[in-house]
């Protein structure tokens, strides 16, 4: 799906409130959603910032078939991956909650 479609779902679905864990996860909640950046809280004291723009290349690998992972987000985007490696799921569940992609154990396809 294009990202002009997919943000459209991305965005009738993710709002805040939202809880976006997984089945090994503590609580990550949508906090805001704007143009810009998606913010969810982690547990109970930290918040990341998840930038649209990541959402959209992420968007684009999964469409050409590709699979989002640890790998391919290391490979991507290896700054936010050592340092915030919670975004990884955040980001899959987003696409999962979206309708735009399902869960294959801690990978994410379309």
């Amino acid at each position: 799906m294009d990202w002009t479609q997919a943000e459209v779902f991305i965005r009738r679905c993710i709002v805040c409130g939202v809880d976006l864990k997984t089945a090994w996860s503590s609580q990550r909640i949508v906090k805001s959603v704007g143009a810009s950046v998606i913010r969810v809280q982690i547990g109970a004291a930290k918040c990341v910032a998840i930038p649209v723009s990541m959402l959209q290349v992420i968007n684009a690998h999964l469409d050409g078939g590709g699979v989002f992972d640890r790998t391919y987000f290391s490979q991507k985007y290896p700054v936010e991956a050592k340092n915030r490696g919670c975004m990884i799921h955040v980001i899959g569940q987003i696409f999962v909650k979206a309708g735009l992609a399902r869960q294959n154990r801690r990978s994410y396809v379309i």
